[in-house]
């Protein structure tokens, strides 16, 4: 079920995110690499599957690459 494939995804995800390194070489995964993939496949988990708490993991992703002080948005981006 979509459910059970969205719930494997996400631990996936989190084992990624609990062993990847905060920074890494260009072209290599990192820790807020993995937690932007997890804020948008949460978006589609709760979409699919119609579970609201998904949102909330979305957010805290999402948040978590915000706070992380690593990427920022272009202040010029045409």
């Amino acid at each position: 079920s979509p459910a059970e494939t969205y719930t494997l995804i996400m631990k996936d995800i989190d084992d990624a995110i609990a062993g990847l390194p905060a920074e890494a070489p260009s072209g290599l995964a990192t820790k807020t690499a993995a937690q932007a993939l997890k804020s948008e496949v949460a978006l589609q988990a709760a979409a699919y599957t119609g579970e609201n708490t998904y949102y909330q993991q979305s957010i805290d992703a999402a948040d978590a690459v915000i706070n992380s002080g690593k990427h920022a948005l272009q202040a010029d981006y045409e």
